[in-house]
């Protein structure tokens, strides 16, 4: 079974005000804190106490692990924003062939008709 990856946040950089279950309640105030870079955010994380939800993956600096899923979660907001980049591409590539396939759909029908007017034309002078 597969276990499904939770969204990333918007705010990679940032502490999200709400995490975990409705029950761990909100960050305290000096957790609410913005990052210049992620050695920053790993130092930062590594002193969250154990009853926090993530810890840091070893040798890895822009990963961390949700305690609650044990999901590995990755915090680096340019690899988040390169994949949203490359996913637009993706997905407009994908309508681009899906119009040019439903463009040649009607170009073929469009000339099996002319193939079927020139037969009846052909077919009423003989």
């Amino acid at each position: 079974m597969q276990q499904q990856m939770p969204q990333i946040p918007p705010q990679m950089g940032k502490v999200p005000q709400q995490m975990g279950t409705p029950q761990m309640g909100k960050v305290p105030p000096q957790m609410d804190k913005n990052f210049n870079n992620m050695e920053e955010m790993a130092s930062f994380l590594e002193k969250i106490p154990d009853k926090m939800p993530f810890s840091v993956v070893e040798d890895h600096p822009n990963l961390v692990r949700d305690k609650l899923t044990n999901a590995i979660i990755n915090m680096d907001i340019n690899e988040y924003h390169n994949y949203k980049s490359l996913k637009k591409i993706k997905d407009q590539e994908y309508a681009r062939v899906e119009s040019l396939e439903s463009d040649m759909k009607y170009l073929k029908d469009d000339i099996s008709e002319i193939k079927n007017l020139l037969l009846k034309v052909l077919k009423n002078e003989s």
